[in-house]
């Protein structure tokens, strides 16, 4: 099928009152919006100035140790373990029928369309 006559392109135009309602929409919320915060702010304003003290127990000893677990020797084990996990066959849950199998092949399966 073929369309006789020339193709026109239709002009690129916003309607004018159109654009003007959603103008004077966002500006009336704006305006919502910071008239809202200001009585906000009015009610209560030592919220702003509200200071909570650290507790001393976090600094006492025998707390938690609190560095990024990456660069501790329990997580380079566990990171090892991971690894060693996600690159061999096993059983995640033997009672459930729950295989486990190394990563690289399960991306090839999946690629595949199998599960």
């Amino acid at each position: 099928m073929t369309e006789s006559g020339p193709l026109r392109q239709e002009p690129d135009l916003v309607p004018g009152p159109r654009l003007l309602r959603l103008a004077g929409m966002a500006i009336a919320v704006s305006a919502l919006g910071v008239i809202i915060s200001w009585r906000m702010l009015r009610v209560d304003p030592s919220a702003l100035a509200r200071v909570h003290p650290v507790s001393s127990a976090a600094f006492a000893v025998g707390t938690p140790e609190q560095t990024p677990i990456e660069t501790t020797e329990r997580g380079l084990t566990m990171r090892s373990e991971q690894k060693k996990q996600l690159a061999s066959y096993g059983w995640a849950d033997r009672a459930g029928g729950i295989a486990r199998i190394p990563i690289e092949r399960a991306m090839e399966l999946r690629a595949e369309g199998q599960r």
